[in-house]
């Protein structure tokens, strides 16, 4: 009996071996997801831990920032609860960075900062940048590196918000165009597509140290339940799933993916257990998700404060499933006390191993390690809304809104616009715009720099005589540019789209009309008339920058580069979209770091000169307008029109351009040479021009003529000299027979002035010209002698 125990007990012993050696081995193959984390730190973290604290690490609970949430609870639960960190809401940063602070003073482990943050800080923060939605990018033909560069991007923005994680990308496959709750926030239905975008965007945020979550596995795409309220089945066999919805995480974790977040999500074919959420399956989360597809990162649970987790088990006992289930950190909830206390009393009863746990913290403090934590540093507050909002992300902006705006409809080819001046335009603004913007619009701003236009306004609240008047303005316009405006974004209440709205777009499309549709492109099907239209585009969300490029790429600033990615019905499928090329044309609103210029300088130069020139009465008022590589970087008016005039000076002020060449021709080439030091501004008229050497203009300095000091006549009239002999040759038969039919412009200057002057003939006239104070002698001795 003694000797049956004594085996029985090594054999024990021997196992529990066998399974360190095990965890061990699995260990290292995890952490090589982070391969710049410090092993002395964790292991000296680790054994300082209390079973509390250690339970207190897989606890991610919901926090907020917003001034009226009570922010005494955070910090009750990281002293009481030692919880591991917080996946922060809506709020404010400078307000969510004090209070991160003083949470992280606070805890003995640094805490993992979380948010959702799938297009950038604006998901959650005000005051930040917006990128665009993932359904946008998806229209983008190639330009990965784009995306990579946007999750740089976000990346650092996270970094200096203080946040660790960004549960993103979303990777789900959105063949469901009635999918209530991801619809605009996958890249789309192709499933090639959707992985290659989210690798890059994965790639962007981890090379940028924040770690990545990407989601919702098994895959969320093809539901019509929103797990916010409900389970949402996903009734399809294994081989549709790998196929498909696996695909795009097959791929990832190929490529080093970091963290995996699993949704609430009922899938028969891999756990046949009655309305049981994937979260909380242990066939789905260590089955599928670590033994099968060989997942070594972070495991994170959708929210658990969700119906889809909770319907059926209270929110306590749900967590503790959860964890069996394989997930490392249980996340977004609010009942800290029933998730700690049940997790607690499981290790107790020993439904949950310690050495379970152990695992799991010690691949979280890894986690931690690698996202800079185990060298914490405080948010920094001075600066901090500058800071997240840097100008190469209002760049980088722009440019994806110009690759993905798409061209549903052109059957005319209409666009780009050609012959501006066959088309009396005006545009029309249908619906209030949510952007943050006004009117006149981003678009009709941008637009009236190519072409005069009158703008029209209507909305639900216009009356029947505003749009009867409307409608018979519009009448006199050969074309309208119609924006559909103030649609939300997300499909509930119908994205909030006015039936008085969708009503005076029906009314206004025809043949005349280009339609704009700034809003989620599942609404276009919720127009009936858009067919009607001369050309349909969609920039699928409302932006101000796509506001821009919807304006330059109708005029020929850019070509329309976008592809549908997604299927509606059989108007608009995927893959649709017409490429067209740019005419060439400016484009403007763009920014000078965007053609290499700092923006913070050139202003302040400009600024500074204007004003100077305007206080020293050189001129009255000035407008500066400088483009570079087809971009318009700069225009801006100073001054009025004149010194007697009250009316300041506009950007679209007019001006009589005829002198300008003398310096814009000239300029360019002087400051080509005086780089290549052949010349000077000190240099005399005649050490380029030797013509002058023995004229009154020989020793007049550059510097002079160039800023219209060196007394020269403003012109000097050639045709003056011509008068009589030129009106006899016109008026003779022979003249008459051979150009008759001719110009009077540059012909008449080749074919009978320059033979009979000559080239040396005009420049003799030019060294014989007295400057101005010389014909003012002149006039004097005149009057002397009379």
């Amino acid at each position: 009996m003694k000797k049956f125990t004594y085996f029985s007990k090594m054999k024990k012993k021997l196992l529990t071996l066998l399974i360190i050696f095990a965890c061990s081995l699995a260990l290292h193959a995890q952490t090589d997801l982070f391969p710049h984390q410090k092993q002395k730190w964790v292991d000296s973290v680790f054994s300082t831990l209390s079973l509390d604290q250690k339970i207190g690490q897989v606890l991610m609970p919901r926090a907020n920032s917003n001034p009226t949430y009570d922010t005494t609870r955070l910090f009750s639960i990281v002293r009481d609860y030692h919880i591991g960190g917080l996946v922060f809401f809506a709020g404010y940063p400078t307000q969510q960075a004090k209070i991160v602070n003083l949470l992280q003073a606070q805890s003995k482990v640094p805490l993992f900062i979380g948010m959702d943050l799938e297009w950038g800080l604006n998901m959650r923060l005000d005051s930040t940048v917006r990128y665009p939605y993932q359904m946008t990018l998806g229209a983008m033909q190639g330009n990965e590196s784009l995306i990579e560069k946007m999750g740089y991007q976000i990346a650092l923005q996270c970094k200096r918000m203080g946040v660790h994680i960004n549960y993103a990308p979303v990777v789900d496959i959105n063949n469901n165009p009635n999918n209530p709750v991801i619809n605009f926030r996958s890249f789309g239905e192709n499933r090639e597509l959707v992985t290659q975008k989210s690798l890059a965007y994965m790639r962007g945020l981890q090379k940028g140290g924040i770690l990545t979550s990407a989601k919702h596995f098994p895959g969320h795409g093809d539901t019509s339940t929103d797990s916010h309220y409900d389970i949402p089945v996903l009734a399809h066999n294994k081989n549709r799933l790998d196929s498909l919805e696996l695909y795009p995480y097959k791929k990832l974790i190929e490529n080093g993916l970091q963290g995996v977040m699993v949704g609430h999500l009922n899938l028969p074919a891999l756990d046949t257990t009655a309305s049981l959420a994937s979260t909380l399956s242990k066939p789905i989360v260590k089955g599928l998700l670590r033994d099968e597809l060989q997942f070594k990162g972070l495991v994170f649970t959708d929210a658990m404060d969700m119906k889809g987790a909770t319907k059926n088990f209270p929110e306590g006992t749900a967590n503790v499933k959860a964890f069996l289930a394989g997930n490392d950190i249980l996340e977004t909830f609010v009942d800290v006390p029933a998730a700690f206390n049940a997790i607690k009393k499981a290790i107790v009863n020993k439904e949950i191993t310690e050495e379970e746990l152990d695992f799991r913290v010690k691949r979280i403090l890894h986690a931690k390690a690698w996202a800079g934590l185990d060298q914490y540093k405080a948010i920094q507050i001075d600066h901090l809304i500058e800071d997240l909002n840097p100008l190469n992300a209002e760049s980088l902006n722009k440019t994806l809104a110009e690759k993905t705006i798409t061209l549903l409809k052109n059957p005319q080819g209409l666009l780009p616009i050609q012959k501006l001046d066959t088309l009396k335009i005006a545009t029309l603004a249908i619906g209030k715009p949510n952007y943050g913007g006004k009117f006149p619009t981003a678009f009709q701003k941008t637009a009236e720099n190519y072409v005069e236009m009158s703008h029209f306004y209507l909305d639900e609240t216009s009356n029947d005589s505003t749009i009867i008047a409307t409608e018979k303005a519009l009448n006199q316009f050969n074309l309208v540019l119609m924006g559909i405006h103030g649609i939300s974004i997300r499909p509930a209440n119908n994205y909030n789209l006015k039936a008085a709205n969708k009503s005076l777009v029906d009314r206004f499309v025809n043949s005349k009309t280009i339609v704009m549709h700034f809003a989620n492109a599942m609404t276009l099907t919720k127009f009936d008339s858009l067919h009607k239209a001369a050309a349909l585009l969609t920039t699928y969300q409302e932006g101000i920058s796509q506001m821009e490029v919807a304006a330059e790429a109708i005029f020929g600033g850019i070509g329309f580069q976008g592809k549908f990615p997604v299927t509606l019905n059989a108007q608009y499928k995927f893959g649709q979209g017409f490429l067209t090329s740019s005419l060439g044309r400016l484009r403007y609103q763009h920014i000078p770091e965007e053609v290499g210029i700092n923006g913070t300088f050139l202003q302040k130069k400009i600024d500074s000169l204007a004003h100077l020139a305007i206080n020293e009465k050189a001129t009255p008022g000035i407008v500066v307008w400088i483009a570079k590589e087809g971009k318009v970087v700069f225009h801006k008016a100073y001054g009025k029109q004149t010194y007697e005039s009250k009316e300041a000076l506009e950007k679209s002020s007019i001006y009589d351009l005829a002198s300008i060449t003398k310096i814009s021709t000239s300029v360019p080439a002087l400051m080509k040479w005086q780089d290549e030091g052949k010349f000077s501004l000190e240099q005399n008229w005649s050490n380029l021009i030797p013509d002058l050497q023995n004229s009154n203009k020989a020793n007049l300095k550059y510097i002079d003529i160039l800023t219209h000091q060196a007394k020269l006549k403003a012109w000097i009239p050639f045709w003056m000299d011509y008068i009589d002999s030129l009106d006899m040759v016109i008026h003779s038969k022979k003249f008459q027979e051979k150009y008759a039919k001719e110009s009077f412009g540059m012909n008449l200057w080749e074919k009978y002035i320059n033979k009979t002057a000559g080239e040396n003939h005009i420049k003799q006239w030019i060294a014989k010209q007295p400057k101005i104070w010389e014909e003012v002698v002149d006039l004097k001795n005149e009057v002397t002698r009379w």
